[in-house]
């Protein structure tokens, strides 16, 4: 269930903004879990610093998934402000 304001908006511009400041988070953490999947690559090693995902290549994969996913959600976000929706 939405629950929308009295301008008939479903989240306020500083909900908007605090969930644009996490997905950027989201997007730093998926470039740096790029760069430590690509180090281990290269090195013929694997992930043991806490990683949920040993393989050295799947992480380097969810790790662009992760950078996809969270930069076209801000990316959608900005358009619907420049819009003025």
């Amino acid at each position: 269930m939405t629950t929308t304001s009295e301008r008939g908006e479903i989240m306020e511009k500083g909900n908007w903004m605090v969930l644009t400041i996490f997905l950027t988070m989201a997007f730093i953490v998926s470039l740096w879990t790029i760069d430590v999947s690509v180090s281990a690559i290269r090195a013929g090693g694997k992930l043991t610093n806490e990683f949920w995902v040993r393989n050295p290549g799947r992480a380097y994969h969810v790790g662009l998934w992760l950078a996809i996913a969270s930069w076209f959600s801000p990316s959608a976000i900005a358009v619907k402000f420049i819009m003025g929706e």
